[in-house]
């Protein structure tokens, strides 16, 4: 018998909605704006799915800025050390300066996903695609540890790709890739840096609390001050 959520353990109930969320976004669906609740619930979820394999994990690696949150939230569940790689596209540094003046000028977010702006934006993420990266923040040991690489979501794979590469360069005796999001996209997975993660939730790309045009963008940024947690810019 499988009991109400109002009457579950606090643990239980939890997991119960944690699950709820992720079988609702499995399901194929419009982009919709993820609630910070719903990302956390995401990632542990996303969590539990990892755990759920049984395999021997040391270390959480996550990628800064997209995998902050689900980076923190793994780490947390599974009770193990994470850290933060410093990998992104060009324009996520322009997009970063937008979020700042959006603070001075507020600008609606549906605003940024409308029409001509919309195509304007693929544009420019196609545009300013090439990765920067910090070097200084890939001096993390990992030689004979398990780790666990987590992003929020795949879509060429870059990024994800040149992270799992030099974490295999640098010794790891094991990569697990997680990421909420593996999207189903075929025009815009390159196969030259396609990942297939071992573990992800849904296919469907969604906007995320941390997305430039996402409503929960100023919650999500109160809950990363309140953990000490500080976004790349």
């Amino acid at each position: 018998m499988t009991l109400p959520s109002a009457v579950l353990p606090a643990g239980d109930a939890m997991a119960a909605a944690d699950a709820a969320t992720h079988r609702r976004y499995a399901t194929p669906q419009p982009k919709r704006n993820i609630t910070l609740a719903e990302a956390e619930q995401l990632s542990r979820h996303l969590a539990a799915e990892l755990a759920a394999r049984g395999t021997r994990y040391d270390l959480i690696v996550g990628l800064a800025n997209g995998a902050l949150l689900p980076t923190q939230v793994v780490a947390d569940v599974l009770g193990l050390p994470f850290h933060m790689v410093k990998v992104r596209r060009q324009g996520s540094r322009w997009i970063q300066r937008l979020q700042a003046i959006r603070k001075l000028v507020p600008v609606p977010s549906s605003l940024l996903s409308w029409g001509p702006i919309g195509l304007f934006w693929y544009w420019f993420q196609r545009r300013y695609n090439k990765l920067e990266k910090s070097e200084n923040s890939f001096e993390v040991p990992v030689a004979g540890q398990h780790v666990v690489l987590i992003d929020d979501c795949i879509v060429s794979g870059g990024s994800l790709r040149y992270v799992l590469d030099r974490l295999h360069a640098a010794g790891a005796a094991s990569v697990t890739t997680g990421v909420i999001c593996w999207s189903d996209d075929a025009k815009a997975i390159d196969p030259a840096h396609g990942v297939v993660p071992e573990v992800y939730l849904h296919r469907d790309v969604h906007f995320y609390p941390w997305s430039s045009s996402s409503p929960h963008l100023t919650a999500y940024e109160a809950w990363l001050r309140a953990r000490g947690l500080e976004l790349w810019t």
